[in-house]
């Protein structure tokens, strides 16, 4: 910065509206742990500006950590709004060399559609 230029002011101008925003808190805890078994409860909080505050929990099983099962529930504030309710899910690790292979499936209870459900692939190297 030059001492000798002139002053400059500057001013910002935000928008007329708020973006929507919201914090999330969350926590994991394995619960049972021996040999190839462990079992893992989830929960997290989450604070929306616009909408309902969410909790989520959940739980997972899994096998030599390579066959997974899993359980889920999304709760908010007034339960008769919220679109979405139990999930479940199994997924399998497979291991070629230096790669991984995951396969995933996900079934998720809706109100007012027919349940969503997702198929997952992802190659780790």
């Amino acid at each position: 910065m030059n001492p000798l230029s002139p002053d400059k002011t500057f001013s910002a101008q935000s928008a007329k509206f708020e973006l929507p925003s919201f914090i999330q808190f969350g926590a994991a805890m394995d619960f049972y742990s021996y040999e190839k078994n462990r079992a893992t409860a989830y929960g997290s909080f989450q604070s929306n500006n616009f909408s309902k505050d969410l909790y989520r929990f959940g739980a997972e099983y899994a096998y030599d950590g390579k066959y997974f099962l899993r359980a889920g529930y999304t709760l908010d504030d007034d339960q008769a709004d919220y679109l979405f309710g139990m999930s479940f899910g199994a997924g399998l690790l497979l291991q070629m060399g230096t790669t991984d292979l995951t396969l995933e499936y996900s079934w998720n209870e809706t109100e007012f559609f027919d349940n969503v459900q997702y198929f997952t692939g992802k190659v780790n190297f």
